[in-house]
């Protein structure tokens, strides 16, 4: 399984969302490393069904 890297310090919580949900969905097969995100973000995209995001 390949990784995919993704930098979400400058972004804000509604974007990094929006990235982590679509990306997650975009490539199921690959684990995508999420940098930066809030907790707050964290608890809100456990909600959705994403198996394949790391926080680093």
């Amino acid at each position: 399984m390949e990784n995919i890297e993704l930098d979400l310090t400058s972004m804000n919580i509604f974007d990094s969302l929006k990235v982590m949900v679509l990306s997650s969905a975009h490539n199921p097969e690959r684990r995508l490393r999420c940098k930066g995100a809030s907790e707050d973000a964290k608890s809100l995209v456990s909600a959705f069904d994403v198996r394949n995001l790391e926080f680093v």
